[in-house]
């Protein structure tokens, strides 16, 4: 359950984004530049009107830098998958 009391509100380029500071890699979205060369690359390569599949999104920290670079024209997909664990 999310709680309320451990939200941050950052800015991630244009957006502002919540995040759950009781979550370790929100935290680091929160604290830090979060994983600047994965930040620079994304600049270098996206170009307006691409196409961003964001696979293992956790909150979209980097949907939402695409979103800026592929411009109105372009489109972005976020997934996460969660792993099911099988208990014996």
């Amino acid at each position: 359950m999310l709680r309320t009391d451990r939200l941050s509100l950052e800015n991630v380029g244009k957006h502002k984004m919540y995040l759950d500071l009781g979550d370790a890699t929100c935290m680091r979205m929160a604290m830090f530049n979060f994983e600047p060369t994965t930040s620079t690359t994304l600049r270098k390569i996206l170009k307006r009107g691409m196409t961003f599949f964001d696979v293992g999104a956790h909150v979209g920290y980097f949907s939402l830098e695409a979103s800026e670079l592929v411009e109105k024209s372009g489109r972005v997909y976020a997934a996460l998958w969660r792993a099911c664990r099988q208990t014996t």
